[in-house]
């Protein structure tokens, strides 16, 4: 049964199809490590093969590894994904690193926001890891906030999610006589906004465009959209002195520091991913003073 699969994997998995199918004998057996060894010569019952074999049909037809075990590995735990949620990336670990060691200084019960949650991979992450944090997250996917609602139950953390859209605060970028009065409301915002423009589709793998959520992934029109977005949220609710921290596309560094300036963010910083590439912004807001 594991060389028939093995087989039928090969095309899609690679060098990794014998890995992938001990994976996917797992998740339909039940049984991990040595309890599957041990029972491995045995005759499995016919619902564990039927299993099995819907598992392998459906990942030997492209659908990611991820969606297939129904979870992914994100820093020390599991999160629970599938269709419609975009997959949690080592990328965005590092994000979820800065941000922890952001958060040393602030107050021991700061208020997070996390826009465009997805999963709630960084939210529950960083509630699980501080418990006194006060921590709310964003997504405009219905989809993925039941995904998000799941992982924070699986982890024992604290998490409001809301179903709201950051670009909804472009609308206020305006003159300053017009801006909203500002509502000093969180520390710290963190944010893994999409970030890829529609003109590099075609230099995804099709497992990511075919089946991973394109709201998640393409920043229609401008590509640092969102990062005009969230700077003006940060403006009008970050407590003075709060951290704004986002990931970035490898190659707008510059401008999305540009944008960060621009809104008057200072001590910002464009840190490279542990391969040399850009991959974090972050930029401290320090609120002008009344006049």
């Amino acid at each position: 049964m594991l060389f028939d699969a093995q087989h039928a994997l090969r095309p899609i998995a690679g060098h990794t199809a014998k890995r992938e199918g001990r994976w996917l004998l797992e998740a339909a057996s039940r049984r991990d490590g040595a309890e599957l060894l041990a029972v491995l010569d045995e005759t499995p019952p016919a619902p564990e093969v039927a299993a099995f074999e819907d598992l392998v049909r459906r990942r030997a037809a492209g659908e990611p590894l991820q969606y297939v075990l129904g979870e992914a590995p994100f820093l020390r735990r599991m999160f629970f994904v599938g269709p419609g949620v975009l997959i949690p990336r080592p990328e965005t670990e590092f994000l979820a690193e800065r941000a922890l060691g952001g958060l040393a200084s602030a107050p021991v019960d700061a208020a997070v926001l996390d826009v465009g949650t997805g999963s709630g991979c960084l939210a529950v992450t960083l509630a699980a890891e501080r418990p006194c944090l006060r921590v709310e997250a964003w997504d405009v996917s219905t989809q993925a906030l039941k995904y998000a609602h799941r992982n924070a139950e699986r982890h024992g953390a604290g998490v409001t999610f809301l179903e709201r859209d950051v670009l909804e605060f472009l609308s206020c970028d305006a003159a300053p006589a017009t801006q909203p009065e500002r509502n000093p409301t969180w520390h710290m915002i963190v944010s893994n906004p999409p970030y890829i423009s529609d003109a590099e589709r075609t230099t995804l793998h099709t497992s990511v465009v075919h089946h991973e959520p394109g709201v998640a992934l393409f920043a229609s029109g401008s590509a640092l959209i969102f990062y005009r977005a969230l700077a003006v949220l940060g403006t009008q609710h970050l407590h003075a002195g709060g951290m704004l921290i986002v990931e970035i596309h490898a190659d707008r560094g510059a401008g999305v520091v540009s944008v960060f300036e621009d809104m008057g963010f200072v001590d910002i910083r464009c840190l490279p991913d542990p391969f040399g590439r850009d991959r974090i912004v972050e930029a401290t807001w320090e609120a002008p003073p009344a006049p």
